[in-house]
């Protein structure tokens, strides 16, 4: 079974829905649906020819390997895949639609490992080597399979019908409905999410740390899936209705995403929720740039909950930095002395903010006429003048750094100049053309400018952010724009002379590649509305050229016999 799932989950994603016929109050109804195989296949069609001709010979393989695990399926009618979060054990229900049923049993279960015998009418029993037993129940042209019988209920509705608003808006759609608002379903929602079998520890379990992954990279890709878990456990028992969808669009060519959530009244989640949009950005009178390559636009009040995340994120990115200058056989003992405690004074600058509830800033880098980029951005700080400490120690920790203090004034912003060595951040002059950094720092903002132009771009940006008070509040809480390639080939600048993963080398090489043509860009936007949060995520076919090159790239290596 655990071998299907792992097959079907490669064109369904996870949801979460009780047995069907069940009739408790604090039941979830999440429903996860892909519209056809069919319609992935052309979906596949369309992002392989996006790549090089050499990339398209392998759709043929991926097809082939695909096709493996559809054999006997209805290619038109939708699939699902649902997660029993509220059942003890933590379990999945697939639902797939049968064409041959014969075929199915012998072709497709059976070389998966997954033995099939008929017990009823429309009941089978399923076993896999190594103990695993299950059941598969045929009804309305589906199967049905599920690790126990009461998962597979004689009198479940048709798979299909809740499937209808999702696959008529989306090519993958999500929906999740909690019908009991009270408190003693939410906490039921909860308990069953942590227990000891439940979908958290289920999840967690599955992290693995890569064979040549350090450990700190692990522990913060670890702390960040628990932080994403703490997130979906809230949406999970806090949420009145949720739904997400992706397609692709043939048509521009565009790949979109978006979500809506709706929170029960009195949860933290719309405590949350309703903190948004109350007050304008303290930059909301920056202008946006016209062609930028980042724009970045953030004005969330942080709840408890991601305030607690933050933090820990927070201390354990100080850790890693304190780690990597214990490691550095290029500085001497006085320098890391100094290197540290720059760490503690950005650590105390950040961690402070966050405690405050503050996630409120700006950022714009635009390209210039010869080539190089201009970069602003700014952030509402518990105490601004810690960033003036930091930067004071600059020249200590490091050889090579000029540090120089109040070459100008904008307003009560004090800019500082800082200029790194050439070794400094390989890539850096690379995208803004020199090793200058401008600080500016205040009681509660803290600035960054860099490239040609730099100071009066800050100057400018600082009498612009003066008149954000009379803005008005923007729905739009998050907005976050980004042309790829450029920000690819400044880490690969960084890391050009550096003993790297080659897998890591491998992706840049093929982003650089996919983003080549110049349809790069990813847009997003999270905006507060009066039933909650919408979100919307569009990227341009670089992207979905990049994706294509990745699943070429997998299959030749693979899933190709050709002999070179």
């Amino acid at each position: 079974m655990k071998s299907l799932s792992a097959a079907l989950a490669v064109v369904v994603l996870c949801a979460g829905i009780h047995p069907a016929g069940a009739q408790e109050k604090n039941v979830s109804r999440v429903t996860t649906a892909l519209k056809s195989a069919n319609e992935f296949y052309g979906d596949l069609d369309y992002v392989m020819g996006l790549t090089t001709a050499q990339e398209q010979k392998q759709t043929k393989n991926l097809k082939a390997y695909f096709d493996m695990f559809l054999i006997g399926l209805d290619l038109g009618q939708p699939l699902r895949m649902d997660l029993l979060i509220d059942e003890k054990p933590y379990r999945y229900r697939l639902a797939v639609p049968v064409q041959d049923l014969a075929n199915f049993r012998a072709n497709n279960l059976r070389p998966l490992g997954v033995e099939n015998r008929q017990i009823a009418a429309t009941l089978y029993r399923l076993s896999m080597e190594g103990g695993w037993r299950g059941y598969m129940r045929m009804l309305q042209q589906y199967a049905l399979l599920g690790e126990f019988v009461v998962d597979v209920p004689a009198k479940a509705p048709d798979p299909r019908q809740a499937l209808a608003p999702l696959i008529a808006a989306y090519d993958l759609g999500f929906e999740l409905e909690n019908p009991d608002p009270e408190g003693n379903g939410q906490a039921a929602r909860r308990k069953a999410f942590n227990h000891a079998e439940g979908f958290r520890k289920y999840s967690m379990d599955l992290l693995k740390q890569g064979q040549d992954e350090p450990d700190n990279d692990f522990a913060l890709r670890k702390l960040l899936f628990e932080h994403q878990l703490d997130e979906f456990e809230r949406l999970y028992a806090e949420a009145a209705h949720s739904k997400a969808g992706g397609i692709i669009s043939g048509k521009d060519g565009k790949g979109l995403v978006d979500f809506t959530a709706t929170a029960i009244p009195g949860t933290s989640l719309d405590e949350m929720i309703q903190a948004l949009a109350k007050a304008p950005s303290a930059f909301a009178g920056i202008p946006q740039s016209k062609a930028p390559i980042l724009s970045v636009r953030v004005n969330h009040p942080l709840d408890p909950m991601r305030r607690e995340n933050f933090t820990e994120t927070i201390d354990l990115l100080a850790k890693i930095a304190r780690d990597e200058i214990a490691a550095d056989t290029t500085r001497g003992d006085d320098e890391k002395a100094a290197a540290n405690n720059v760490v503690r004074l950005v650590h105390q600058l950040v961690a402070d903010t966050v405690k405050a509830g503050l996630a409120d800033g700006f950022a714009e880098v635009s390209p210039t006429a010869d080539g190089r980029h201009t970069g602003v951005a700014a952030m509402r700080a518990a105490d601004g003048k810690l960033a003036l400490e930091a930067i004071k120690l600059l020249p200590a920790a490091r050889k090579g750094r000029v540090v120089k203090l109040d070459v100008e004034k904008a307003g009560d912003v004090a800019i500082h100049s800082v200029q790194f060595s050439s070794d400094d951040h390989p890539g850096y002059k690379y995208l803004f053309g020199d090793n200058m950094l401008y600080v500016g720092t205040s009681k509660d903002t803290a600035w960054l400018a860099a490239g040609p132009n730099a100071v009066e771009a800050m100057k400018t940006a600082i009498g612009q952010a003066a008149d954000s008070e009379k803005a008005q509040p923007d729905p739009r809480v998050i907005q976050f724009f980004a042309k790829l390639r450029p920000w690819v080939e400044m880490r690969h600048q960084r890391l050009a002379d550096k003993d790297e993963n080659p897998e890591r080398q491998k992706l840049r090489r093929l982003a650089l590649e996919a983003f080549e043509p110049g349809d790069d860009t990813l847009d997003l936007e999270v905006r507060r509305v009066e039933t909650g949060l919408t979100g919307k995520l569009q990227v341009l076919p670089g992207m979905l050229r990049f994706i294509g090159k990745v699943m070429s790239d997998f299959s030749k290596e693979n899933l190709d016999d050709e002999k070179p």
